[in-house]
């Protein structure tokens, strides 16, 4: 604030909205999140370059559970639903997961 400048890769805006679903007694819970960042000053690292203006972005996440009796939860989910390309991180893709959950 002292000095007025941006901060690197810090948005100046970023939010999220989550809807989600659970039926208790079905054992099932499923929820969408939407995960969106303004635009922020941003330098590539190991590069002797100037700071650039990135763009903001929204990204979409899906994600969904299962209980299979009391003790045993199978879930599956993806991050960045629509692969959504970010400028700051060319390795952001669609990401797919699944898993099972065992209650001792």
């Amino acid at each position: 604030n002292d000095t007025g400048e941006e901060l690197l890769e810090v948005p100046e805006w970023k939010s999220s909205l989550k809807l989600a679903y659970d039926n208790r007694s079905a054992g099932f819970h499923i929820n969408i999140r939407m995960n969106y960042t303004g635009e922020q000053l941003y330098a590539p690292k190991f590069h002797d370059s100037n700071a650039v203006k990135v763009g903001d972005y929204t990204l979409w996440n899906l994600y969904a559970s299962k209980e299979l009796g009391d003790s045993i939860e199978i879930f599956a989910g993806i991050d960045n639903i629509f692969n959504k390309k970010v400028e700051i991180d060319p390795a952001e893709a669609a990401f797919y997961y699944t898993g099972l959950n065992v209650r001792f």
